[in-house]
């Protein structure tokens, strides 16, 4: 099978061109920046899904499209260009190439907390519903990396202050990737059921498992997070625990080594 994959240079990207490469099928690798093709490594084309350049080439001759792109933008200008107006494209593209199974990734809880991030991916969502092409969406949990960049951030303070009562169910890159991996395998299947990491915690237990594992002698300080967008948090809205994979926690992540 020749699956396309967009946004192949990020985390997710990258886990899901690794998993379909060891099933055996042809992975054709898109994003902005392209690398050098080599033999028995995805072959790259350059996409630009802010405004279309390069999608017709990419989906030519593919079975599926998986689209892993993520923008860093805050702005919705940015936010839209990539996850709303660009994922028309990829669908338009997919339907004109002949009805190419799209999938899509989401994140479980967005419709509950009003982030501006989130909202971008609801649209998204409402794009891909009623799009042209077949497809499938996946909405999972934050990643492992994701988290790790958190605290990152928080660390260049002398103290780390967090929303520590934020509970979170943080998965895996990998175990994403083979669940996007097995939706474009099979029949376009709409919304799929929801993925989540092998445990629900709260920030700032992830913190401290963060800080042994870094050795780091940084106290985890409490950020009080009020408001329409803390009270959901802390209530859990970005968690899916009957549907958590059994797969590396967190903790066994950080213990696999640095990155």
């Amino acid at each position: 099978m020749d699956v396309l994959v967009l946004g192949a240079t990020g985390s997710l990207g990258r886990s899901v061109s690794a998993e379909l490469g060891q099933r055996g099928h042809r992975v054709r690798a898109a994003s902005r920046r392209v690398r050098p093709t080599t033999e028995g490594q995805p072959s790259w084309v350059r996409v630009d899904l802010s405004t279309g350049a390069g999608l017709g080439r990419a989906v030519e001759g593919v079975d599926a499209a998986i689209d892993a792109a993520n923008v860093r933008s805050a702005r919705r200008a940015a936010l839209d260009a990539v996850l709303v107006d660009g994922t028309r494209r990829v669908l338009e593209a997919c339907q004109a190439a002949g009805g190419i199974h799209y999938v899509g990734i989401s994140i479980v809880g967005i419709d509950q907390v009003p982030y501006a991030y989130y909202r971008a991916k609801l649209r998204q969502e409402r794009v891909i519903e009623s799009g042209p092409a077949p497809w499938s969406l996946l909405r999972a949990t934050q990643f492992h990396d994701l988290i790790d960049q958190l605290f990152r951030a928080a660390a260049r303070l002398p103290v780390l202050a967090l929303p520590t009562a934020v509970r979170i169910q943080p998965v895996d890159v990998a175990d994403v990737a083979r669940r996007l991996a097995d939706a474009a395998e099979r029949p376009a299947g709409g919304r799929l059921p929801e993925v989540g990491g092998p445990r629900v915690q709260t920030l700032g237990e992830l913190a401290e498992e963060w800080t042994r594992a870094r050795r780091l002698s940084k106290r985890v300080v409490r950020l009080p997070l009020p408001g329409r967008i803390g009270g959901p948090l802390t209530a859990g809205a970005l968690c899916t625990p009957d549907n958590a994979v059994d797969g590396r926690s967190f903790k066994q992540w950080l213990a696999a080594g640095p990155r």
